[in-house]
């Protein structure tokens, strides 16, 4: 594996939805991904009854997707970011999975950060009203 581990800046190059040949002919969302140094990585997103909301979202929130899978040329040339993990094959290779995709601006603890932030602000809210009731 040679690219490494990590969040990485990417672009979409090409986007194409497809089946498996497997008996269920699974469907799913291929995704061929430049990184900022130039490297490749692809990523299946599965499109089927389980997985579809969370392809859906993540695809609205990594790129403005507006759930037309007639127009994925819509995603080519966006940017995100995503997480890059090894894993292992059956045979024993290791290669590089993209495990994680975000918006480009986001990084993956962003969401947790700002919800903390939105309660440490509202706490910080109701103390500041309440200390009219402090007499010192």
């Amino acid at each position: 594996m040679k690219t490494q581990p990590g969040r990485h800046r990417a672009t979409v190059a090409e986007a194409c939805v497809g089946q498996h040949r497997n008996e269920k002919k699974t469907p799913y969302l291929w995704l061929s991904l430049v990184l900022a140094n130039g490297e490749r990585v692809e990523k299946l997103l599965y499109l089927t009854e389980k997985a579809m909301p969370y392809t859906v979202l993540t695809l609205r929130q990594a790129f403005m997707f507006d759930g037309n899978f007639g127009r994925l040329e819509q995603l080519i040339g966006k940017e995100c970011s995503v997480v890059i993990e090894p894993k292992m094959s059956d045979s024993g290779r290791e290669y590089a999975e993209v495990t994680r995709i975000y918006p480009a601006s986001e990084k993956p603890g962003d969401r947790f950060i700002d919800s903390l932030t939105r309660r440490a602000m509202e706490i910080l809210d109701k103390d500041q009203d309440n200390q009219d009731d402090i007499p010192f």
